[in-house]
């Protein structure tokens, strides 16, 4: 960026921060009355930040205590007097002894798994010797064990109670259940879904896996239930759709996944690429795939997007080229500056696309730069931001000049 237009940059943002320098300076005044009345609440924080500070001036005298006693230790260990050392008598028929090598995993770190269950317990000597009463605490050390429980199987009987008064009968309510007239709960449901769609296993496997882990679970009861649940799960995936289209703001992209056939194809190979789509609703924060047997033809989009008006964006695959006429008339295509880019990185040895390059890096740079929700930044402050930097940078951009 040449000195000029950094200077310009530079100004505009003067401007702005000016702005906010006086809308501050006029809420301090009206803040004034309010100040008397926080006086009593400061001084009362005073007092317990006094507290904390005494606590933390013992809990700091304690630590130095406890670092005073690891190195008197340390050097006691380290001393050649109390250092116990074996002599080794070499001969010249003993076979050479090699250094023991220490066990690492080379230099990696061991997973954490924060997304586990945590349980401490605490863990006191139980040595006959061991006398609490005269030793002496050194540290804490964590050894951590991982384990696991398996699935659970729970029967809950309700009994259910039954009364009549003035010719009504009144009757205890029970938790609903997802399909009418079945036993099964929800989370049943799901984690029999979950192997059947999630982890693609059979359902005679899913049936035998329940029945390792303690529930006798009939492959007619197991039909049933996938089939009625697929049903539901449709029927979601029909209203996921529509719901999406009602959005004003849609991202779309596709990608591919190996699929494996069923019958060979002419060359001999079963497996092809398959594609699925995506659409996400940007204001609603929705997301729907959709797959029609891995094509990537543009009728599969335009079967999907019918009925949507508002903005779509997307980038510059050619099965988009029907946004914005005939059919798909009232969709306005929003291109995406990031694939726009890679092609003005594409010409190397031009310096004005270059330019056009870095500048839109500097666009990025400056959307980052504050973040909504973060020191009282609101989506008004981000819209005004982002009309004072990116408004000159776009204008810049598509000048096209050095």
């Amino acid at each position: 960026m040449k000195k000029d237009e950094l200077i310009e940059l530079l100004q505009r943002q003067n401007d702005f921060l000016q702005g906010k320098l006086e809308e501050a300076l006029t809420s301090v005044h009206s803040l004034t009355s309010a100040n008397e009345k926080l006086t009593a609440t400061v001084e009362e924080l005073r007092r317990q930040i006094a507290s904390l500070e005494k606590t933390l001036k013992g809990k700091n005298i304690e630590l130095s205590k406890e670092k005073t006693a690891r190195q008197a230790m340390r050097r006691l260990q380290e001393s050649p007097s109390e250092r116990q050392t074996r002599q080794v008598i070499s001969s010249p028929d003993a076979p050479e002894q090699k250094k023991e090598k220490k066990c690492t995993n080379n230099g990696a770190r061991k997973k954490t798994h924060p997304e586990c269950e945590i349980e401490t317990v605490e863990v006191e000597p139980d040595s006959p010797e061991f006398n609490p009463e005269i030793a002496r605490y050194m540290c804490t050390c964590d050894v951590v064990r991982y384990s696991m429980i398996p699935m659970r199987f729970i029967k809950t009987i309700y009994k259910v109670k039954k009364y009549i008064q003035d010719g009504i009968i009144f009757k205890g309510p029970v938790p609903a259940t997802p399909l009418l007239n079945s036993q099964y709960t929800s989370s049943f449901i799901a984690g029999l879904a979950e192997l059947r769609y999630l982890h693609g296993m059979p359902l005679e496997n899913a049936v035998e896996y329940f029945r390792s882990h303690g529930f006798d679970l009939d492959k007619g009861t197991a039909q049933k239930l996938v089939s009625k649940t697929k049903v539901q799960l449709e029927n979601l995936y029909r209203a996921l759709a529509k719901a999406i289209l009602e959005d004003n703001y849609i991202c779309g992209d596709e990608t591919y996944q190996k699929v494996r056939l069923q019958v060979a194809t002419e060359s001999g190979k079963k497996i092809k690429k398959g594609y699925i789509w995506v659409f996400v609703g940007m204001t609603t924060g929705l997301v729907y795939f959709f797959y029609d047997d891995g094509s990537r033809s543009a009728e599969v989009f335009e079967n999907e997007i019918k009925g949507f008006n508002g903005a779509f964006q997307c980038d510059y695959y050619s099965g988009y080229r029907h946004i914005g006429i005939g059919n798909l008339k009232g969709i306005k295509r929003l291109p995406c500056l990031q694939h726009i880019k890679r092609k003005f990185l594409d010409i190397k040895d031009n310096t004005i696309a270059q330019q056009t390059a870095k500048r839109f890096g500097l666009l990025y740079h400056f959307e980052h730069k504050y973040k909504i929700g973060k020191y009282g930044w609101t989506d008004e402050d981000h819209l005004q931001w982002r009309q004072r930097y990116s408004k000159v940078m776009l204008e810049k951009i598509k000048s096209t000049e050095d």
